[in-house]
Formats: C-alpha cells, structure tokens, sequence
C-alpha cells in the first residue's frame, strides 16, 4: 500500500497558513486472463493531478477538484478498453475502499456507479473525514455518502436552489432539504411546511434547476404546480400566497449577501493591522480594502448595485505607485478608482458566479502573499518593490476621499539598516 497527502486545504486559504492534508493508501492490482491477480508495487499517485471544473460549475468548487483527480487515476489505471480488470484499494484509516472496473462504469465496494460519482464520492470521504477518525467513524461516513448521488448531498448541505416569478420579478432562492428515508426527501416549501419527493423525482427536479438543463417535466415550475408535486394535492390561495412570500424571504442573492458580509467582516478581524475598509456612496456604493502586502500596498476596489452580477472582473485590483512628493499627505479618489498613482493588475477569476464580496477577500489574500504570488500570477511579476510604504494607522476618511501619509523609514533604508548590522 502506498500512502499519499492529498491537499484538500480550500480555495482562498492563507499561504502561510497550515495545509489541510488527507492521507490516502492505494494499492493497484490487475486480474489476467488466467484468473491470477498481478500486483503493482510502484505508485501510481503520480497520476493524481487536480484540475478546477469549469467556471460555470454549479456544486462544490473544491470537492469537485478533487474529484477530477481520482477520475485521473481512473484513467490511468481503470481504462474502458483495457482487456484486463483493474482493482484499486483506497485506505481511509484502515477502511478499505476496492474500485472496480467495470467497462464504461465503476464499481465501488460493490455499487455500481459512474467514474464521475465514484469520484465525487472519494472526495467528498477526504473532506468530511481526518486522519485522526477511527475506522468505525470512516466505515459509517463512507456508507452515509454513498447513499445518496453527489447532487442530493450537495443541497442538504447548501440547499436546493429554485426560481419563480413574483409579481413580474424573477425570483431566486433556495429550499431547505433533509433527508428522511433511503428513497424519500423532504422539502421545505413554506415557513414549516415539508413535501416530500423521491430521489428519482429530485435528481430530476435537479436536472434543470441545478443544472440549466432544458427537458423532463420539471422544467420552468410554478409555485402552484411546485406545491401540489411535493404535497400530493393542490394548495390554496392562502398556502400559495404564504408559499411565496417565504421563498422570497430566502432568495439566493440575500443569502450570498448575508454569508459574504460575514466572511468580510471575519477577514477583517484577522488582518485588522494588514486590511482596512473604506467606502463611499454617490448613486451607487463604491467600496475599497486597503491591503499591505510583504512587498506592495494594495487596493481592491468594487461597486455595488453593479448590473453584471456574474463575471470574473467586477472587483480591480491596483497596487500603490505614487509619483509626487512622498513626504506629503495621500490620497484615495472613490471617483475615478483611486487616481493615477494606482496602477491596476489583471487578476481573474477562476468562476463567474462568485459574488463580489467573496471576489474582494480572494484579491485580498492574494495581495497579502504578493510575493509568492508574483512568481505564480504572470500580470503580476513585472511589480517592482515598493520604495516607500504606506502607514496602515494614518488613514482618516472625508466624502468621497481616504487620506493616508506614508511609513518614516523606506524599505531601502530598512535594508541598507540591517545590512550595516
């Protein structure tokens, strides 16, 4: 058996924070045609290679990168055309996972399933468990995920997404989901109100409102026809009425906002002498985080109420360069993003959908590890070290203006300070 850490640390985590690592045993054997069973010594984690979904991608970001690095060793080791049966054994803390080839499919302790869902499920095992859970508590996690398709977990974990039209505004939210049998759900249309489908019926109700397919009976629901699948009769005028007032109260965007001003405000707890948050509102509200990395100052800047929700660009990122007098007092332009002595940097998106609250934080970290981050990120290895530094205690705000002065000392001087030591 040869054990690998796989990194499951998630997206956007500080650099210099600890990893989040899973170990993994694999074992990789073939069945010849005689029935004997030949056994492979070398690693093949080597074909594990990551790789993020597209950016539209509808789940979980990160569990679905991980996935496509087992569907690699899969691949690699459990091909369609291979004459030979392939047999690989995972190693979850003693709890054996033995995944089979099947021709087009996989078989996985012996429920048969696509390469994708087989890898899905492997993934989602390394998230929900560490390397410090018993075998019991691996053996129980593992039969309690593969009971239900990746997309059925997915939305009790984040809910399921749904849209309506109200009042000639289209509606997005999202329902609460439990399940309540091995083949029943149940759904919370209305304030303690709970239908009940099939996974059969929810895979489909998914198909399109999860997955932008259009087909099957699901397709474009109205509340009333919504209520009456999931209840088993038809609702009242009151019920329907109740119904979408409620899913109103839980679109998706209010809970994206609620979830988003959370992470905003925890990131500024943690970086309180690093990050600092300015704004300012004419029409629209323009906001601004003040970022002081290990070698440049930054500004991640967005506008709120922007039309164009969706986008992988609606937050700027400058780095400070100023050209006059670096004695004298700055300042931050809300007006034209902060003013000629903010230069912008490129740096995208890698999904479209990704609020821009959630966007901001990511520039944020980003900045904060400039210099590792200039070596990986091309649009930002030409950024010379910053001579003079901003002074994160200086800032004071007025109207549409942040004034700031910069540090005594310049890094040049700091440097030619520890060199004459």
């Amino acid at each position: 058996m040869d054990y690998y850490e796989i990194n499951i640390t998630p997206r956007g985590t500080d650099a210099r924070e600890e990893k989040r690592l899973r170990r993994v045993g694999m074992q990789y054997h073939r069945i010849l045609e005689s029935g004997e069973s030949q056994q492979f010594g070398n690693s093949y984690w080597g074909h594990f290679r990551t790789s993020p979904p597209r950016s539209n991608f509808k789940m979980d970001y990160t569990i679905e990168t991980i996935a496509n690095g087992f569907k690699s060793i899969f691949g690699t080791c459990l091909r369609t055309t291979s004459r030979f049966q392939g047999i690989i054994e995972f190693d979850f803390n003693g709890f054996i996972v033995i995944v089979e080839n099947r021709g087009g499919s996989l078989r996985v302790n012996g429920d048969t399933m696509t390469r994708t869902t087989a890898g899905r499920h492997l993934a989602a095992l390394c998230f929900q468990t560490n390397d410090g859970n018993t075998r019991e508590e691996v053996r129980d996690k593992f039969f309690k995920i593969i009971s239900l398709p990746p997309d059925v977990n997915y939305c009790i974990t984040n809910r399921a997404p749904y849209s309506f039209y109200l009042d000639g505004q289209f509606i997005e939210c999202r329902m609460n989901v439990r399940q309540i049998s091995s083949k029943k759900l149940a759904l919370e249309i209305s304030e303690g109100v709970w239908g009940t489908l099939t996974v059969k019926q929810f895979m489909g109700y998914l198909s399109h409102y999860l997955h932008g397919t259009q087909r099957g009976s699901w397709c474009y629901t109205s509340p009333e026809v919504l209520y009456e699948r999931v209840m088993g009769e038809e609702g009242r005028e009151s019920d329907i009425k109740v119904m979408k007032n409620f899913l109103a109260q839980n679109r998706t965007s209010d809970l994206i906002d609620r979830r988003a001003k959370v992470l905003l405000k925890e990131t500024l707890e943690k970086y309180e002498d690093r990050v600092k948050y300015f704004s300012c509102t004419d029409t629209r509200k323009h906001n601004a985080l003040f970022v002081k990395g290990t070698e440049n100052d930054w500004v991640i800047y967005w506008i709120e109420n922007n039309r164009n929700r969706a986008g992988r660009q609606l937050v700027s990122t400058m780095y400070h360069s100023p050209t006059y007098d670096k004695t004298k007092e700055c300042v931050f332009d809300f007006n034209c993003k902060g003013g000629e002595n903010f230069k912008g940097v490129c740096v995208d998106n890698l999904q479209s959908n990704s609020p821009l609250i959630d966007q901001a934080v990511s520039r944020v970290l980003v900045c904060l590890n400039d210099k590792n981050t200039k070596r990986m990120v091309s649009t930002m290895q030409g950024i010379p070290l910053a001579d003079k530094r901003i002074d994160f205690n200086s800032f004071r705000e007025k109207d549409s203006f942040v004034f700031f002065a910069f540090e005594k000392t310049s890094i040049k001087d700091k440097i030619k300070g520890v060199m004459e030591k």
